[in-house]
């Protein structure tokens, strides 16, 4: 049995909310990657019944947590670090998706962690509802691999996500960012973002981008009695001036830190490439 939007079923979100006695994974390799540290803000953006919050406060972090069921009447305030976590599989409809990750990247000071249910769900009660499964529980289910939900967030976002662990994925702040309803049916909408990832590309064209292949290595020696830290830029296509490595210098040598910008700048490239083509399919009426 298949089910659709117009079909006006009614999801009980919040009975998705788990019941823990202990950290959530996603939560634990935030905490355990120093990414989440004592310091730090933290909001927990879509945190259910909150009980990853209430682990964090006793261990001396920093946290709350919004839900739009159990905590309400949180205020969404910015913080360092925002954690959304299994929200996107619980949410029905792909646009709600891309809304609620904006919304909590919008928040993030310094890092947004994403989340997601991985694998194939183990509650199915037979029944399919758009790109996911109603449960036994009369919830809704979608599970993403790996490269579905970074695809998901980079081209939601406009921002590398980089891997952490258990379909978890980490994105930085960036001024550069230009997150968009990628799901939107507004035609209007996606010819402006159209135009505006555009302007971008050639931007960011305008100044030196490493070749595909190209990363940056650390390195390090020993010099007078002590250990001297550096970097290069490696290439195996030889696009380096025809070289295999650049040496950069150390990571506050000018030369490190174009490199850095240099890499971001093709990363960034290479996510509106994507964002384009998906755009273009959508408004020549070619996609699926």
């Amino acid at each position: 049995m298949t089910l659709t939007n117009s079909d006006n079923l009614t999801i009980p979100r919040h009975k998705a909310a788990l019941k823990r006695r202990e950290l959530s994974l996603p939560m634990a390799a935030t905490v355990d990657a120093g990414i989440l540290l004592p310091h730090h803000t933290h909001l927990d953006y879509g945190c259910g019944r909150g009980d990853d919050v209430r682990f964090l406060q006793a261990m001396g972090f920093r946290s709350r947590g919004y839900d739009p069921y159990y905590f309400r009447r949180t205020l969404k305030r910015a913080a360092d670090v925002v954690t959304l976590l299994y929200v996107l599989s619980t949410i029905e409809v792909p646009m709600l998706r891309c809304e609620a990750l904006i919304s909590a990247y919008q928040l993030a000071r310094q890092t947004l962690v994403v989340s997601a249910i991985t694998g194939r769900s183990r509650n199915h009660a037979g029944i399919a509802y758009n790109d996911g499964v109603i449960t036994k529980w009369g919830t809704f289910e979608k599970c993403y691999s790996h490269t579905e939900l970074k695809h998901l967030i980079e081209d939601t976002l406009g921002v590398p996500a980089r891997y952490l662990a258990h379909n978890t994925y980490t994105v930085s702040h960036s001024s550069k960012a230009v997150p968009l309803i990628i799901h939107s049916t507004d035609l209007h909408y996606l010819a402006q973002c159209r135009s505006l990832l555009y302007s971008q590309q050639q931007e960011l064209k305008s100044a030196w981008i490493p070749p595909a292949d190209a990363i940056i290595e650390k390195h390090s020696s020993i010099q007078r009695g002590k250990r001297y830290c550096y970097f290069r830029l490696k290439s195996r296509s030889r696009s380096l001036n025809g070289k295999l490595t650049m040496h950069l210098g150390t990571a506050q040598s000018e030369g490190y830190l174009n490199a850095v910008r240099a890499m971001e700048r093709r990363d960034l490239l290479r996510i509106n490439e994507r964002r384009l083509i998906r755009m273009e399919a959508i408004l020549s009426g070619t996609s699926e």
